[in-house]
């Protein structure tokens, strides 16, 4: 049986914590289907810190490899593509053509803009390490920050999310250098996303 097993005995740490990250994006899908919007974004911001910290033990212990970055890819396909996708078609849906179109769109042009990254890697603007166009890491924070205001202003939010969609799906598949941001940065607006859920949830605000 052990001789059957030899992918799982290859695995890293890096990416026993890329995997541990499916748990959370499981929960977020099965929160959408119960109708739970903040706890099934609270669940994303889980499966988003796995995501951010197995680079850093793939870094610290020297273990970066092919195989984990494309585990990794494989992990943001699903965290900052499916679940955005499957998030605003039941809660941020003004016109269901219209909203199936620009989920379908940012859903393949981040898939291409992925394998993009995984060929070419980071790219350089003066000494400025960048992304060839927009992170597909962009897409969960602009969702949950396009749902709390939906919360407080209504339709109007709601009907600018699929064009919301449609231009970062653009910008993913563009040429534009975008600046890596900073972990601090990232974990900064994770916690202040999740604080501002919370307090929606437990109807505080």
């Amino acid at each position: 049986m052990h001789k059957h097993l030899v992918l799982l005995a290859k695995l890293s740490r890096a990416d026993v914590v890329t995997l541990l990250g499916i748990i959370p994006f499981i929960i977020s899908l099965y929160l959408i289907g119960r109708g739970e919007p903040e706890l099934a974004l609270l669940a994303s911001v889980a499966a988003f810190f796995f995501d951010s910290i197995d680079g850093a033990i793939a870094r610290y212990y020297g273990i970066e490899s092919t195989f984990g970055r494309q585990l990794d890819s494989s992990l943001d396909m699903l965290i900052y593509l499916v679940f955005p996708a499957y998030f605003v078609l039941q809660f941020m849906n003004p016109w269901m053509l219209l909203t199936i179109l620009s989920a379908a769109v940012m859903v393949a042009f981040g898939i291409l803009r992925l394998i993009r990254f995984n060929i070419i890697g980071f790219v350089y603007k003066g000494n400025n390490k960048c992304y060839p166009g927009l992170g597909t890491a962009y897409i969960l924070p602009v969702v949950a920050v396009l749902y709390i205001a939906q919360h407080y202003m209504g339709s109007l939010v709601t009907w600018l999310v699929p064009f919301v969609l449609l231009g970062m799906s653009f910008a993913m598949i563009s040429e534009i250098p975008i600046k890596k941001p900073r972990l601090s940065f990232w974990y900064s607006a994770a916690i202040a996303i999740a604080t501002i859920l919370i307090a929606l949830y437990y109807r505080w605000l």
